[in-house]
């Protein structure tokens, strides 16, 4: 397992650093302005937001001036993340975080989607974490010769159909406020149904 985990984190710091050459340069810097401009209609709070997956941390996360907590799976990657070095760090899993329930007003779950051939438990943590008038900003990966390169790195990526979301997102009662679309990245922003009240499954 721990041979398992540093080969994915491997591939991930291999991705990383692919991502600052061109032309991924200008790949990454167009999904960042498109999570800039969805993360610019959330008006800012005191809650907590959270950054699930957080890798060694997010760009978007630092457009936000919320206190945010990095979560990811690995251990390292929360110790070379820039959360660790403030220690607002969690290594968890994503599908069973030890969290309170509506607790973050903010949730952003970036690149993470498209590792989970099953995004259920992710989307269903998501919606118990968020507080009643929060938002989640999540991304998924569509097919295409981006997800390809990606492949040939050795990283497992799924594509996950809109109607399948769809599904999800109504068994878990949150709603699409709005979306855009990059070659290589769809990313979403959801807020809680305010009418599914206490019938909310995730609670």
């Amino acid at each position: 397992m721990r041979f398992l985990q540093g080969a994915r984190d491997e591939r991930l710091r291999l991705l990383g650093w692919g991502r600052s050459l061109w032309p991924l340069y200008f790949i990454t810097r167009r999904e960042d302005e498109a999570a800039a401009r969805l993360l610019a209609m959330v008006p800012s709070s005191q809650s907590w937001m959270a950054d699930l997956g957080c890798g060694r941390g997010s760009a978007p996360a630092r457009l936000r001036y919320e206190p945010c907590l990095g979560v990811d799976r690995s251990r390292r990657m929360v110790r070379a993340s820039r959360y660790g070095e403030v220690g607002w760090a969690l290594c968890a899993d994503l599908a069973a975080l030890p969290l309170r329930a509506h607790h973050f007003g903010l949730l952003l779950v970036i690149g993470v989607a498209e590792y989970w051939r099953d995004p259920e438990p992710l989307l269903r943590e998501a919606a118990r974490l968020l507080t009643r008038e929060g938002h989640l900003l999540l991304t998924v990966s569509p097919a295409g010769w981006h997800a390809r390169f990606r492949r040939l790195l050795g990283s497992p990526v799924y594509y996950h159909e809109d109607e399948i979301l769809a599904d999800l997102f109504t068994k878990y009662h949150i709603q699409v406020k709005a979306r855009l679309n990059t070659p290589t990245q769809h990313l979403y922003l959801l807020s809680p149904n305010a009418t599914a009240g206490s019938n909310n499954p995730a609670v």
